[in-house]
């Protein structure tokens, strides 16, 4: 991933749609190339639920690096919830 500007980064929402922003930049040494892993644990478990008004049960990891840029390599892809999203 490339970045043209030193304050990249993510938008997001909470459960109610909330927005989050306290999301920390990802392109913290600046404008250029980056390396991204995500890795979520907790989907299936998530789809499973009739409701989730209480703890969260997905979690994120994502870290950012500055790198040249290569193709795309995804290692694991085995949630239920991916798959409904990839095929989409």
């Amino acid at each position: 991933m490339t970045f043209s500007t030193n304050r990249a980064g993510f938008v997001g929402h909470g459960f109610q749609d909330d927005p989050i922003t306290t999301l920390p930049s990802l392109s913290a040494a600046g404008a250029g190339s980056y390396r991204l892993r995500v890795h979520v644990r907790g989907r299936n478990e998530g789809l499973d639920l009739e409701d989730n008004y209480g703890d969260p049960v997905e979690f994120y990891l994502i870290q950012a690096w500055p790198a040249p840029v290569t193709p795309e390599i995804r290692h694991k892809l085995t949630d239920r919830r991916g798959e409904q999203v990839r095929t989409a």
